[in-house]
């Protein structure tokens, strides 16, 4: 029998994951504010912290991230705010996302 397949929101979230891990982020939770990485089309933003971060965002904006939340980016707009047990997709269908994310961590792994 098969593992079942995570959901989107889910998928996102571990792929965030690796990505940092792959990048030698260690301890997110120490850094002085939000966690980002910024690729030609992509922008992540994680807040490890127990309190909302501020987080400057590629069109020169700002977004308040909450709590162990991931927002992501792409191509200058926000397209998935989530965290490991939910989240929304906005203006662009979650497999995109998910291709994105995938297509970057083979880049930074390679």
């Amino acid at each position: 029998m098969s593992e079942p397949e995570e959901p989107p929101i889910t998928k996102v979230f571990l792929l965030v994951a690796d990505l940092a891990l792959a990048l030698g982020v260690r301890s997110i939770k120490d850094l002085a504010g939000c966690w980002t990485y910024r690729s030609d089309d992509l922008f992540v933003a994680v807040n490890g912290q127990q309190r909302p971060q501020l987080v400057k965002t590629p069109d020169s904006g700002a977004l308040t991230l909450d709590p162990y939340n991931v927002a992501i980016f792409i191509k200058g707009w926000l397209v998935h705010l989530g965290h490991p047990h939910g989240g929304w997709f906005m203006g662009m269908m979650e497999e995109e996302v998910i291709e994105h994310l995938e297509k970057l961590l083979e880049e930074v792994k390679a």
